[in-house]
C-alpha cells in the first residue's frame, strides 16, 4: 500500500512539473524592433507565451474589453472582432468558433492571453528566438524581422567569443609581460632566469611564461638565477 501511495505521489509531482508555467528566465518582447517593458512578467506554458492583456492593447493598437459576466476577453481592431473565453481552448472570430491549443487565464489578478495567437490574428509576423528567449513581432510584409533576429544572434555569438579572444590575446603577448609587472622583477619560467627592470631583455619575456617577484631574494629562493646585465 505504501508503494502505491508513493508511486501516485511521484506521478502527481511529474504532472505538476510538466504543466506548470515557466518563470525561470525572463522573456523579452520586441514589437517593431522596440523592446516592450511589462509590469507583470510574461510566461511560457505548453510552449506558448502568455502576456498581460495590456501588452496587446497598448502596443498592437487593439481595443480590449473584459466581460465579467461571460468571463470573456473581447478584442477589436478595424472591424475584426475576436472573443476569448477564459480557460477555454477556442476563440470566436467574426462569429466563427475556432479551436486553439492554449486558453487565456488569470494570474495575480491579471488576465494573460496567448501572444502569438492574437498577434497573428491581427496580421502580425511572429518569431520566437530560443537563444535570446525573445518574442519578435513585426508588421507583416516589412521583411525586417528575420534580418533583426540574425543581427541579434550574431551579437550574442560575438559576446560569447570575446572572453575567449581576450584570454587568447593575453596568452600571446610575448613582449608585454612588463606591462603587468608594475616595476617588479620578471622571472622566465622556461629558463628559470629573472630580469630586473634595467636588464635589456626585461621587455622580451612573454606573459604566458612570466612570474613576478618583489625582490631578488624572493626570485632566488624560488630557484631563479639573475640574467646577464
Amino acid at each position: 500500500m505504501k508503494k502505491i501511495v508513493k508511486r501516485i505521489g511521484v506521478v502527481l509531482l511529474l504532472s505538476n512539473i510538466l504543466v506548470s508555467p515557466v518563470f525561470a528566465k525572463d522573456i523579452n518582447i520586441y514589437i517593431n524592433n522596440e523592446k516592450i517593458e511589462t509590469a507583470d512578467a510574461p510566461f511560457v506554458k505548453n510552449e506558448r507565451t502568455l502576456v498581460p492583456i495590456r501588452v496587446i492593447s497598448e502596443n498592437l493598437g487593439v481595443k480590449v474589453d473584459w466581460n465579467q459576466e461571460k468571463q470573456e476577453v473581447s478584442l477589436e481592431k478595424e472591424g475584426n472582432e475576436i472573443f476569448l473565453p477564459l480557460k477555454e481552448k477556442y476563440y470566436v472570430q467574426n462569429g466563427e468558433r475556432v479551436a486553439t491549443d492554449i486558453a487565456p487565464e488569470i494570474k495575480n489578478n491579471r488576465t494573460f492571453v496567448p501572444l502569438r495567437l492574437i498577434a497573428e490574428l491581427y496580421g502580425k509576423e511572429v518569431r520566437w528566438d530560443q537563444e535570446s528567449y525573445s518574442v519578435w513581432i513585426q508588421d507583416s510584409g516589412q521583411g525586417k524581422l528575420k534580418e533583426k533576429l540574425n543581427q541579434q544572434k550574431e551579437e550574442l555569438i560575438q559576446q560569447k567569443e570575446k572572453p575567449q579572444e581576450k584570454k587568447k590575446a593575453l596568452g600571446n603577448r610575448g613582449e608585454k609581460a612588463y606591462l603587468y609587472a608594475n616595476g617588479r622583477i620578471i622571472g622566465n619560467k622556461n629558463s628559470s632566469i629573472y630580469h630586473l627592470p634595467t636588464n635589456r631583455d626585461y621587455k622580451k619575456v612573454s606573459l604566458r611564461n612570466a612570474v613576478f617577484f618583489n625582490t631578488e631574494k624572493e626570485a632566488k629562493a624560488a630557484g631563479f638565477r639573475p640574467a646577464k646585465r
